[in-house]
């Protein structure tokens, strides 16, 4: 039960982060010069995780030889990742940039399981697996329902945050699959998290130095301190989750992960913490997170 738990801690880490790098955003200028802050102080952290447990930070690249290139770039991937929940929170709400990417990562890692993309395993879709992705569709637009409640966008683009958020979790669940065969190819998942940190943080600063990419004015207001490390909550996502799928499985750890980042985008969004406005859970959004939850609990486990 202790490792369940850990397992819904290290979800409900994830929109806090993104409550905690929307507070910083204002202050640094852009939320390219946010992520990258946030990319960086996860590569610091993931880099001291590595040397106090190796006691080098040393890659074994000669393991890598005869995989393909595309093992190195799950750093890419997360930084769209992060950048979108950005661009989501303060539009739809914690709780909807949450379950967007969610519906994204189960239909991607279905993808995925069925045509064993990125050399992962197959597991053929079955009728329970597809009528669990299905299930937390549903849900999703239980939740979300027209789009008009207060605080959300309702305008006639207001299609554009389901569909972000989705490409953004679809593009997760790919980059937990590339993370995972450089994982293998080290033997060290933790090396290999640090490796994607540290390529997403070299790429969003070749994004901030780009000409077009101008530095927003900053705010006037002091952020506290704990607003700048939001990254050590998305290191903490990492490895709590590795350490959990190693003692009771990838199925469950998934699980009981999904359900702390949602439950945790709720509850950000019912008190208004970190700064986000206040969007009450009613009895609708309660139904459809049971209902994602059964979905997400139809595909990773049965």
């Amino acid at each position: 039960m202790g490792y369940v738990l850990l397992g819904i801690l290290a979800g409900i880490g994830l929109p806090v982060q993104t409550s905690v790098n929307n507070r910083l955003k204002p202050r640094v200028g852009g939320p390219e010069r946010t992520s990258l802050i946030s990319f960086f102080v996860g590569s610091v952290f993931l880099l001291l995780w590595v040397l106090a447990t190796e006691g080098t930070a040393r890659l074994p690249v000669d393991r890598t030889a005869g995989y393909p290139f595309w093992i190195w770039t799950g750093g890419a991937f997360g930084v769209c990742f992060l950048l979108g929940n950005l661009f989501l929170i303060s539009r739809v709400g914690s709780a909807n940039t949450v379950i967007y990417p969610v519906v994204g990562q189960i239909i991607m890692g279905l993808l995925v399981d069925h045509f064993g993309w990125f050399m992962s395993d197959v597991q053929k879709l079955t009728i329970l697996r597809a009528m669990g992705g299905a299930l937390v569709l549903v849900g999703m637009l239980v939740i979300t329902g027209t789009g008009k409640e207060a605080g959300t966008e309702s305008s006639p683009g207001s299609w554009q945050a389901p569909v972000i958020g989705i490409g953004i979790g679809a593009l997760s669940a790919a980059q937990t699959a590339i993370n995972a065969r450089l994982g293998n190819a080290l033997d060290n998942p933790i090396q290999a998290a640090l490796v994607s940190f540290s390529v997403g943080t070299v790429l969003l600063l070749m994004i901030c130095l780009l000409p077009g990419v101008r530095k927003q004015p900053a705010g006037e207001e002091h952020v506290p301190v704990w607003t700048w490390l939001g990254g050590v909550l998305g290191a903490f996502f990492v490895l709590s989750n590795l350490f959990v799928a190693g003692r009771i499985g990838t199925g469950i750890a998934v699980v009981a992960s999904l359900t702390g980042t949602v439950a945790g985008g709720l509850i950000i969004d019912q008190f208004g913490w970190l700064g986000t406005p206040v969007r009450r859970i009613t009895a609708r959004k309660g139904l459809g997170l049971l209902l994602m939850m059964a979905g997400v609990i139809m595909v990773r486990l049965l």
